[in-house]
C-alpha cells in the first residue's frame, strides 16, 4: 500500500514540481519496497528445505536482479514513446 501511494503521488506531480515533494515520494516508495523486502525473503527461505537454500537464494536474487534491469528497459521505452511525439519541437523551439 506504501508503494501504491509512492506511485500514485508521482502520476499526479504537476509539471511544475518541486523537489522536496519528489524526494518524498521516492523516500516513500524505497521505504515501501524495504517493508516488503525482508518480509517476503523470510518466507520464501523458511519455506524451502536447509539443503537447497543456497541454490535457493541464490535464485531469488538472480531473478530480482533480472527483474530490475527488465524493469528499466520496459520504463524508458515507455518514456521514450511516450517523449517521441513532443520532444522534438520542443527541443527544437526551445
Amino acid at each position: 500500500m506504501v508503494m501504491a501511494a509512492s506511485f500514485a503521488g508521482l502520476l499526479v506531480l504537476p509539471t511544475d514540481f518541486g523537489s522536496p515533494l519528489v524526494a518524498f515520494l521516492v523516500f516513500l516508495n524505497g521505504l515501501g519496497g524495504g517493508l516488503l523486502a525482508a518480509p517476503s525473503t523470510s518466507i520464501i527461505m523458511s519455506n524451502v528445505p536447509p539443503e537447497a537454500r543456497g541454490a535457493a537464494s541464490g535464485m531469488r536474487a538472480t531473478f530480482q536482479n533480472a527483474g530490475m534491469v527488465l524493469s528499466m528497459g520496459v520504463f524508458f521505452s515507455l518514456m521514450i514513446g511516450g517523449l517521441a511525439g513532443s520532444l522534438p519541437h520542443t527541443l527544437t523551439s526551445g
